[in-house]
């Protein structure tokens, strides 16, 4: 049996490992001081006007929300255990099929030294802009964050069972830097012509991220890579080396937002090769002290070798979000998007790219 795709005998290694590294040395009068609950949930109502996408069906639903709760205990100085339980539901996305109801996102061990930290265990993945605030809904413009680089994708990984290490250097200057590096096994929610939707194991799974942070207020720009191999899996060929790589630029000031990222996929697919060129940009502006407007753009575009079908754009969205902030933990969302795109739910014809128009009203509670 797994949880969230990994074996049990796995993560249980990987937290017991953990737990050894970490001193404990809390007494019992002083353990609700050390003790810390978080949470997150997003509830929403959905629809589109035909096609199936991301398990939003025509007829609508509010089967559709994002649920986490992490706890966190101070063990020592400067040193804490994470545990964060999830809960994900889409509607009637056959995605859901491999999804526990309640799921392991994160579990590790984590020490801050003066310029470098670490985990252990299950942690998130530190790769672009919103790898840590997937399940952060009040502080997404849109109800998730941008489907073509963190959405439900054969190469989106959200966590993974290993170390992740963490160094700043240049502290003190105007223009710093920090330094996101990790290694070890993940999963991947793949979904195939033959067999459906699968959850497959990586290997030799690493990379990195690095933020340049600049003199200019909020301004700070990132480098992302990524590659792991896999060995059971439907889409990608086994025992090759798969890597993706890309920018992310993110400027956020009190009134306005910018906030984009761009890559490149270079895959070895079961029988082709595959590049993928992908990104989005987000335009943010705050016309009242609580209200915020978004303007979202996303494409990805697919080149085969050798040539099976003409190079195209499997997905091209444009989308607009209006939130507003009933309070700083309390957000209220109404968007709707555009969409052309291979993503939908059903089987499509070789060069089919249906289009499908989307509705979603949210709200997003941070506790």
């Amino acid at each position: 049996m797994g949880i969230g795709g990994v074996s049990l005998r796995r993560l249980a290694a990987l937290c017991v490992g953990s737990l050894a590294l970490a001193p404990i040395t809390v007494g019992a009068d002083d353990l609700s001081s050390k003790f810390q609950i978080h949470g997150f949930l997003s509830q929403a109502w959905a629809k589109t006007d035909g096609e199936q996408y991301l398990g939003i069906p025509e007829d609508g639903t509010t089967d559709y929300r994002n649920l986490a709760l992490q706890f966190r205990f101070q063990v020592a100085d400067r040193q804490a255990l994470v545990l964060q339980l999830g809960h994900e539901s889409r509607g009637e996305s056959p995605r859901d099929a491999v999804r526990d109801e309640v799921e392991i996102d994160w579990a590790f061990y984590e020490a801050q030294l003066s310029k470098m930290s670490v985990r252990v265990g299950r942690i998130p993945v530190p790769l672009g802009i919103y790898s840590e605030l997937r399940d952060a809904g009040h502080l997404l413009p849109f109800y998730g964050p941008p489907v073509t680089i963190y959405g439900e994708t054969s190469y989106a990984t959200e966590s993974i069972d290993g170390v992740g290490l963490n160094f700043v250097f240049l502290e003190d200057s105007p223009w710093n830097l920090e330094l996101d590096v990790f290694g070890g096994q993940s999963t991947l929610s793949e979904k195939s012509r033959t067999t459906g939707v699968k959850v497959s194991d990586t290997e030799d799974d690493f990379g990195a991220r690095l933020w340049l942070n600049t003199p200019i207020e909020g301004l700070r720009i990132g480098f992302n890579h990524h590659e792991w191999k896999t060995e059971d899996s439907v889409v990608f060929r086994n025992g090759k080396t798969q890597d993706l790589s890309y920018l992310s630029l993110d400027w956020t000031r009190d009134r306005w937002l910018v906030r984009s990222e761009y890559g490149k996929g270079d895959f070895a697919l079961a029988q082709l090769g595959a590049d993928v060129d992908f990104g989005y940009a987000t335009l943010g502006y705050s016309p009242l002290p609580k209200l915020w407007v978004y303007l979202q753009g996303e494409r990805r575009e697919l080149s085969l070798t050798p040539k099976a079908q003409p190079d195209r754009r499997v997905h091209d969205s444009i989308g607009i979000s209006l939130t507003y902030a009933v309070s700083e933990r309390v957000v209220v969302k109404l968007e709707h998007q555009d969409i052309d795109t291979t993503d939908v739910d059903r089987l499509l014809g070789p060069l089919e790219i249906p289009n499908v128009k989307a509705t979603i009203a949210s709200l997003s509670v941070a506790f």
